[in-house]
């Protein structure tokens, strides 16, 4: 018997469908690979492509804070437990949630609806109004402070929180001035509010005969 010539089979380049990519080839019997290339035995073999799906990223952003997971080609994409933010509500994910991992890495985003608190505007334990507001807003239209006579109002210092908050109104008294008079000439002035009980008079020139004049400043 003469020797029998030997035969190189060449493994092509495998075709990667969508999503996949080629990682070995399968051969029965098992022969050696070299270089991509074995000597064929004297027996049929079958030679398979085994390809696994690619593996691509998804990106949960949740204002600018994000986080990355992997997700294989096909595969299911499951949303995170819905992010919860002070003063707002969740409402859904942007764009819509692919059923399962495309060919192509995906970023969704957080979308929110501010919620709706009121300001409680209130003067002497009384509800002046009740302003609406969301934690977007950095101002609130102020009702108007009831008047009081003697006084200057205005609201008190606030931030707008989640909540709700109460704004009461503040009122400084005005200062008024009592002019001492003698003889058509001014000898003293002493200031005073509504919440003064009396004017300290000791330090009037005495021995005069002098008119009170109420001024307020």
């Amino acid at each position: 018997s003469g020797d029998l010539a030997t035969c190189l089979v060449a493994l092509l380049r495998h075709r990667n469908d969508e999503g996949m990519v080629f990682s070995r080839w399968d051969i029965t019997p098992n022969v050696e690979v070299t270089n991509n290339t074995f000597i064929m035995p004297e027996e049929d073999v079958v030679v398979s492509g085994i390809c696994v799906p690619k593996t691509h990223t998804v990106t949960w952003n949740v204002m600018g804070e994000k986080n990355t997971e992997n997700v294989s080609f096909g595969s299911a994409i499951t949303a995170p437990e819905n992010p919860v933010r002070e003063g707002y509500t969740f409402d859904r994910w942007s764009p819509d949630i692919a059923q399962t991992m495309p060919d192509e890495d995906l970023e969704y985003s957080a979308v929110f609806s501010p919620v709706t608190y009121y300001a409680t505007f209130t003067a002497g334990g009384k509800t002046v109004a009740r302003v609406p507001y969301t934690l977007d807003d950095t101002s609130v239209a102020e009702p108007a402070i009831p008047a009081k006579i003697g006084y200057v109002s205005s609201w008190e210092d606030y931030t707008l929180t989640a909540g709700g908050i109460t704004v009461n109104a503040e009122y400084v008294p005005e200062i008024y001035m009592a002019r001492f008079v003698a003889d058509g000439t001014v000898i003293d002035e002493i200031p005073y509010t509504l919440e003064t009980i009396s004017i300290d008079t000791d330090g009037v020139l005495h021995g005069n005969k002098y008119s009170v004049d109420t001024t307020k400043t």
